[in-house]
């Protein structure tokens, strides 16, 4: 089902009909055996030649988001290993997403760490595949796999990291390169300090580290396939196997907020942007007062088509963040109107709290932490 079946403007927010937040990782019958993943086997034709590294999957999903055939999406972290093994990682993982029926999908290498796959990545990815048949019928090549030279130092991921949540708690300068000299500086002294680093540390440039260049295809890369992985296929296969009908996602997935975060959330939160054109890119969050969102609301009251998407999306992180149990659609529109409703009469209480209050007059009960 499209997703606009699923999205309505319930007073003035679109309402997300399914649990997108929800994962379950049974199929119907309700097994999770991988069933054989073709690979392409490692031959001294191959450019590289490598071995699939023991891995740990963080999102394995179908997007059914997008019109069309749904694409498959799978991030995974890894420890250590060459760049051929990085590679040979991503086509293996590109041939699972296959025999669970991609039409198309997209499959990235991480060097594990405690951030996973959020944004920014540059330090961290170490490979990405893209496969699309699609693409033959205007003469290029179905595969594209992308590899970095080298692994970065656990600092580097860290210093990216942190100046992200630097640059998002801030209101930026008039001059873009001074906030990022700024912002640098800071992350720097921060990661000197944890590390017991020189004082003149600084990192490595990204681009040392880009899974970028030019593109591999899966007859480039020597597949040498292990039985160390054949529990995270299994994953794998009951995540890409779920029944649950998510207005975006089915499967495994994990959002940005369920990694940890280095700066509390008063040094990283960015000022509400009440011009924003959804509630999802105003800054807004689930865990804010009420009040901050009856005043987007009351400046933004008539959203237009696409700007009921990014709604629907900021009511499923508060109802994820609420531990409201999956409903039908027509509760969720009774949920996003009562949990509104209720943030209006009380706009000193936070947004959850209104979700599991509003849940409750409904006779819903949140889930237990």
């Amino acid at each position: 089902m499209e997703f606009k079946k699923y999205v309505t403007l319930a007073i003035f927010v679109g309402a997300i009909s399914t649990g997108a937040y929800l994962t379950n990782t049974t199929n119907k019958e309700g097994t999770t055996e991988p069933a054989e993943v073709p690979q392409h086997e490692a031959t001294s034709n191959a450019k590289l030649q490598g071995t699939v590294l023991p891995f740990k999957v963080w999102n394995a999903f179908r997007n059914i988001g997008v019109n069309g055939p749904h694409p498959i999406n799978i991030s995974v972290a890894v420890t250590g290993g060459r760049p051929s093994d990085w590679a040979a990682t991503a086509v293996y993982l590109t041939n699972v997403a296959i025999k669970n029926g991609a039409p198309s999908s997209t499959v990235e290498i991480f060097q594990d760490n405690p951030w996973g796959d959020r944004p920014p990545q540059e330090y961290k990815l170490l490979a990405k595949s893209y496969y699309d048949p699609a693409q033959t019928k205007e003469g290029k090549e179905a595969w594209a796999v992308f590899v970095s030279n080298k692994i970065a130092p656990i600092q580097d991921i860290e210093f990216d990291e942190l100046t992200n949540e630097i640059a998002s708690g801030q209101n930026p300068e008039r001059d873009p390169e001074k906030q990022v000299e700024k912002n640098d500086k800071l992350a720097e002294s921060i990661v000197v300090k944890k590390y017991n680093l020189p004082k003149n540390w600084e990192p490595d440039p990204a681009f040392e580290y880009l899974a970028g260049g030019d593109p591999y295809t899966e007859s480039d890369i020597g597949v040498t396939a292990t039985n160390d992985t054949a529990d995270e296929v299994s994953k794998i296969d009951a995540c890409l196997s779920s029944n649950e009908n998510n207005s975006i996602f089915r499967g495994c997935y994990m959002a940005n907020e369920d990694f940890p975060f280095i700066l509390p959330p008063s040094k990283r939160k960015p000022p509400v942007d009440y011009t924003a054109p959804n509630i999802l890119r105003s800054n807004i969050t689930p865990d804010d007062k009420c009040l901050y969102l009856n005043k987007y609301l009351k400046i933004r009251h008539h959203p237009t088509e696409a700007e009921k998407f990014g709604n629907a999306l900021f009511w499923v992180s508060v109802f994820k963040s609420a531990k409201i149990p999956q409903q039908d659609e027509e509760i969720y529109k009774d949920l996003v109107v009562s949990s509104a409703s209720r943030c209006l009469t009380a706009p000193s209480i936070t947004i959850v709290e209104a979700a599991r209050e509003a849940s409750e007059s409904l006779s819903i009960i949140p889930l237990n932490e």
